[in-house]
């Protein structure tokens, strides 16, 4: 999200300085995203891009719309910033699970090679188990 960038510009950089990619997933993750005008949807990719440029010197070109709405405003938003839209191919459930076995069961279970999978940063339990997930990845 473009306002966690902005606050964290050297956190961002580290993060992209270790190889992985960040994308615009909007300013704010507003749960009235997708009901704004197409300008101001575009107004707030724009400027979401911006804080992702001045932090790591790169515009990105990959959107993930919050929640994974898109309706006909959205579409034409991304359109109009040369976008192109991902999604998540696993999703975590991690803002309803507390159980850390069975959230990290549910991620290994039929996980396979350029999943993507559906975190959220806020979420005590993700952070619990993302070391231990990470490494089972990796092996």
């Amino acid at each position: 999200m473009g306002h966690r960038i902005a606050d964290n510009p050297l956190l961002a950089k580290k993060i992209h300085d270790s190889g992985h990619l960040l994308g615009n997933h909007s300013y704010w993750h507003s749960n009235t995203f997708d009901l704004q005008t197409t300008e101001k949807i575009e107004q707030e990719l724009l400027t979401t891009n911006n804080a992702i440029e001045q932090a790591i010197g790169l515009k990105p070109k990959l959107f993930r719309p919050p929640f994974g709405v898109t309706n006909p405003m959205v579409a034409k938003a991304i359109k109009r910033g040369g976008f192109q839209t991902i999604g998540w191919s696993i999703r975590s459930f991690d803002t309803v699970s507390r159980n850390r076995e069975l959230l990290l069961k549910r991620l290994t279970h039929a996980i396979k090679g350029g999943d993507i999978i559906l975190f959220h940063d806020y979420c005590d339990v993700t952070l619990a188990i993302l070391p231990e997930f990470l490494d089972g990845l990796h092996a």
